[in-house]
């Protein structure tokens, strides 16, 4: 355990919870079982970031054909992590704020799962 909780103050975030933090899946304090997520949403954007970064970042390194473009991806997404877990805090997150957001992440997926069932029934 690394990390203090913002609603109890003790060290019960673990290195793992706090970096995959975010809205959809928040942090949650093995001492009092509140949740928790990286302040501003850090995590939830470098998620998104990453995705983008490869593909352009890729398709620069085929274009010009040097491996400059996929070094700079690698090295952010490397470093990223490290500042997201050292100098971001956690901020508090209500409890119906969570349900709300789990709701809306196992709709989504279900959707999604839905659209692959019919692609793969139709093709």
């Amino acid at each position: 355990m690394a990390f203090n909780c913002p609603h109890c103050n003790h060290k019960s975030v673990s290195h793992f919870s706090k970096f995959l933090s975010f809205e959809g899946s928040p942090a949650t304090c093995s001492n009092c079982g509140k949740h928790s997520i990286d302040a501003k949403g850090v995590n939830d954007s470098y998620r998104q970031i990453v995705f983008l970064g490869f593909v352009v970042f890729g398709a620069l390194s085929i274009f010009t054909q040097t491996i400059l473009y996929l070094v700079i991806w690698f090295a952010f997404t490397t470093m990223f992590p490290i500042y997201s877990l050292y100098c971001i805090p956690l901020e508090p997150i209500e409890t119906k704020k969570v349900k709300h957001y789990k709701t809306k992440k196992l709709v989504s997926i279900s959707i999604f799962s839905v659209l692959i069932l019919l692609v793969a029934i139709f093709e």
